[in-house]
């Protein structure tokens, strides 16, 4: 691309709008027969993604819990339930005790709206503040709550390795891809400055340096994640293509891979609007020229 400096740039928009043609004398990069070709990092499958900064530690487990599919009663509902019974625990909540998580019996008492929150007392008279997913209802069905909380685990550990694979695209080393061309960026101001109707082009020198900057980055980002694919996925674009299982992202690049052939080839089609005696009929009732 142009030089850095403002002044470089402002020649380089001028001379895209028409007002001056300067070469750009962007250096480009060494594809002779000499040049050496950059080597994709490929991911070392050790029971998990290599680039674990994809980490969601920090967010709750809440965040993945879709409550209409598992929950059967409001806050509201549930209190009433253990208002029943004062003697016995009415609920077990999530526990560290003697250097690891237990459900410990307890007694659930309030239910905090704004924090999303239910106050419950131990057995040993201590009480605390928990989210759902860590209490767990004597009334309810323990195998449902099981799979509740399995099951945000899941969506959990999906969005990390989500997370990881786009980190591992983005720690490829730029060069394995070729630089945008310049004739792409001209396009590309033109097309915007005629469809945003922009007079003087020097007025907004801040605003398309940002813009070639995030296409540039989003054109090298895309460029990595075809070659990471090229390397994932065996025969990548043909009929034939198929995941390397031994790759901690197989999971991902399911989606990828081209749809199944009918059987027999044969395409299954919506069923006709019309009949074609229905059709014809139609077309004897519509006037000639």
């Amino acid at each position: 691309g142009p030089s850095s400096s403002g002044a470089a740039f402002e020649d380089w928009i001028s001379s895209i709008t028409g007002k001056r043609q300067l070469e750009l004398g962007a250096p480009q990069p060494n594809t002779g027969a000499g040049a050496t070709a950059p080597q994709l990092q490929l991911p070392v499958h050790e029971g998990g993604a290599s680039h674990d900064d994809g980490s969601l530690d920090s967010v709750p487990l809440e965040t993945f819990d879709d409550a209409a599919d598992f929950e059967v009663h409001t806050p509201e509902e549930w209190l009433d339930i253990c208002k029943g019974d004062n003697i016995k625990p009415t609920a077990c909540v999530l526990h560290y005790v003697s250097h690891e998580w237990s459900m410990l019996p307890c007694w659930v008492h309030d239910y905090d709206a704004s924090a999303s929150r239910y106050v419950v007392e131990l057995e040993d008279g201590s009480k605390k503040r928990v989210k759902r997913l860590a209490l767990r209802f004597n009334a309810e069905d323990p195998a449902n709550f099981a799979l509740r909380v399995e099951t945000c685990r899941a969506k959990k550990a999906h969005c990390e390795l989500q997370q990881n694979f786009i980190n591992f695209i983005k720690s490829q080393d730029d060069t394995i891809v070729s630089p945008m061309r310049r004739e792409q960026k001209e396009n590309f101001i033109r097309q915007c400055l005629h469809r945003s109707h922009v007079d003087e082009a020097r007025n907004y020198i801040g605003t398309i340096r940002g813009l070639i900057l995030e296409i540039e980055q989003t054109y090298v980002l895309s460029m990595k994640f075809s070659k990471v694919k090229g390397e994932l996925i065996e025969c990548n674009g043909t009929p034939q293509a198929r995941i390397l299982q031994d790759s901690p992202y197989a999971p991902l690049l399911g989606s990828f891979l081209p749809r199944p052939v009918p059987q027999r080839g044969l395409v299954v089609c919506e069923p006709a609007e019309q009949s074609v005696a229905e059709l014809i009929d139609q077309l004897l009732k519509q006037p000639t020229l």
